[in-house]
């Protein structure tokens, strides 16, 4: 059964990162823009608000990363994925046959949520 989690704390994500590249591995087209070590360091440098990472896991294993940040764009709270604006490719890395699923899960806990105006 695939299940969502929300991490909001950097030390959570960053402990994430040895199991996230184990999941790359497995991944047969995952590029370096999808990478713990690419996403941490664009945090580091560009990023601002507050983070949003949404963690998949089927039977307790990683199955999906989607690395997002919260904060203030035009006078509007906007979820986006951290990378923007300077990283070549912004796909999530998942396992392949979770992906319905994981949309469905994804777009359940969005719309739980009240802390955002906008998804980019």
């Amino acid at each position: 059964m695939l299940s969502l989690r929300v991490l909001d704390d950097l030390t959570k994500f960053e402990e994430l990162a040895g199991e996230w590249r184990g999941l790359l591995a497995t991944v047969p087209r995952a590029t370096p823009f999808q990478t713990p070590g690419w996403l941490l360091t664009w945090w580091r440098h560009f990023g601002g608000g507050s983070l949003r990472v949404f963690v998949l896991r089927e039977g307790g294993e990683l199955a999906g990363v989607i690395p997002c940040f919260l904060h203030e764009w035009q006078g509007r709270r906007q979820l986006t994925l951290i990378g923007s604006g300077v990283s070549d490719y912004l796909e999530p890395v998942m396992v392949s046959d979770c992906a319905g699923a994981a949309v469905e899960l994804l777009h359940a806990e969005l719309l739980r949520r009240a802390d955002f105006d906008l998804c980019d």
